[in-house]
This record gives structure tokens, C-alpha cells and sequence, in this order.
């Protein structure tokens, strides 16, 4: 079994690590790619409206957020049953 102990003064992502921000710029990008290559004919224009898009990204964020809640509860239940 892995085990990832976060000591006294550390943090649960390194920010200084390139690998962050790639996987960080990869989530943000996705939709966006996404958009332009599945869900239109044209290269230029963006499918749905204003509010479409506002629900999207909300919908879109509260899932990474809940996804990254659910890690953090997740490891801090294994820590404390090993």
C-alpha cells in the first residue's frame, strides 16, 4: 500500500514542480479544446451562449473541486486507520 504522509510545513501539491502546472493547465484547457474540435463546424465560433458556458464552468469547477475534497478526506481517513 502507498502511503502519503504530509509532514509539519509541507504541502499536499508542490507548486514549483512543473508537473502541477501542466496537469493544473491541462484541466483548464480541456473544455476549451473540446469545444472547438467536437462540438462545432466552424473553427471560430463557440457553441451555446453566455449562459451555457456559465453553467458549464461552474458545473465544471464544483466537480474538480469536489473531486480534490474527496482526495484530501480520502488520504486523511487512510493515514489515520494505518
Amino acid at each position: 500500500m502507498v502511503s502519503y504522509e504530509i509532514k509539519e510545513g509541507e504541502f499536499l501539491f508542490n507548486f514549483k514542480d512543473k508537473s502541477f502546472w501542466v496537469v493544473l493547465g491541462s484541466i483548464l484547457v480541456f473544455p476549451i479544446v473540446f469545444n472547438y474540435t467536437f462540438l462545432q463546424f466552424s473553427a471560430w465560433r463557440v457553441a451555446g451562449n453566455e449562459n451555457s458556458w456559465i453553467s458549464f464552468w461552474g458545473n465544471y469547477s464544483g466537480g474538480l473541486i469536489s473531486a480534490f475534497v474527496a482526495y484530501i478526506v480520502a488520504n486523511s481517513q487512510v493515514d489515520k486507520q494505518v
